[in-house]
């Protein structure tokens, strides 16, 4: 192992001389890499419930039966951010001989979604969805990041008070979610890459206020969510993508050997919906917004939540048609 270290370290020298600080052989460890990695799949599992939180989020605490007349319904899209702290993606990045100051990353969401009132006794019911195929990707040192993800779920809510005169809208609601993504990070053409994976489930408990005032509608409210997770990670290094073919063939493969190593971590199973302190897998969050209606059937929505447990912010801006 420490001929290893001894000669990835050599070759790091090689690659990062040129754009990036260069690690003394005592300090680097491949556990601080694993280590990183730990964190840092623990962070993408703490921000999938607000990346989720801002999701089919709407103004008002209720929106009527579709029985009625007009019938209440609708649908949209939204755009929304979550943070994403990356002191492990740091860890791993200073591992590699790179300066990374960055402490927090937003990840974006474009959401469709729809709503719809209930039958027969008071109720909504909501769907959304969204995916990201495409990475996001952005370049730190010629080192390139990046990540793509994506959501379902769905919720329903029940009025404790409908909205008549002075009175406001008041709901209890439920939903169900499931969220999973990857991240990546790709050293120097292939010298190192990292991935860091993640799955959710996310079950919803919420309880929300809302009033309309002409034609804005003010509304806040608390959420608390419980997560059944799984996550994986890898990472490998060929410090032979770094050599000329004079030096590989002066190496051979013995010594080429020495220059690579693979690790990877899967949890397998899902960690279920027992409470867990250590790594909490539950959030209590608080949120707030406004809704604007205009053009008669149309009505934009901008939200903010804050996660308390985890200390995260997150947001999102809709744009819906409703009836």
């Amino acid at each position: 192992m420490k001929k290893i270290i001894l000669c990835s370290l050599l070759i790091f020298t090689i690659v990062f001389s040129n754009f990036a600080e260069v690690k003394k052989p005592a300090d680097f460890t491949t556990e601080n890499i694993e280590s990183g990695l730990n964190d840092f799949t623990f962070s993408l599992i703490k921000t999938a419930p607000s990346t989720v939180s801002h999701q089919n989020m709407w103004a008002s605490g209720y929106i009527g039966q579709l029985l009625d007349l007009p019938p209440h319904l609708g649908g949209g899209v939204s755009f929304g951010m979550a943070q994403l702290k990356t002191d492990g993606l740091a860890t791993v990045f200073k591992e590699m001989g790179l300066t990374y100051d960055v402490k927090n990353l937003f990840l974006p969401t474009l959401t469709f979604d729809a709503r719809i009132g209930g039958l027969l006794i008071p109720f909504d019911l909501g769907v959304h969805g969204m995916m990201i195929k495409n990475p996001l990707e952005f370049n730190i040192q010629e080192t390139v990041f990046s990540i793509d993800y994506g959501t379902v779920g769905a919720d329903v809510r029940i009025p404790l008070i409908k909205e008549e005169g002075a009175l406001p809208n008041l709901s209890i609601g439920a939903g169900y979610a499931y969220s999973k993504g990857n991240a990546g990070i790709n050293v120097k053409e292939g010298t190192a890459c990292v991935s860091a994976g993640y799955e959710s489930q996310i079950l919803q408990a919420t309880l929300q206020l809302s009033k309309k005032i002409l034609i804005v509608e003010p509304f806040v409210g608390l959420r608390g969510t419980l997560s059944s997770n799984k996550r994986n990670w890898s990472w490998n290094y060929d410090g032979t993508k770094a050599l000329d073919a004079k030096a590989l063939e002066s190496l051979g493969e013995e010594g080429q050997a020495l220059l690579k190593e693979t690790k990877t971590f899967d949890s397998g199973d899902w960690s279920g919906f027992a409470f867990n302190k250590e790594d909490p897998n539950y959030t209590a969050q608080i949120f707030a917004g406004i809704g604007i209606d205009f053009l008669f059937i149309a009505q934009g929505t901008l939200n903010v939540s804050y996660d308390l447990v985890n200390q995260i912010w997150a947001g999102g801006l809709s744009l819906r048609v409703k009836f």
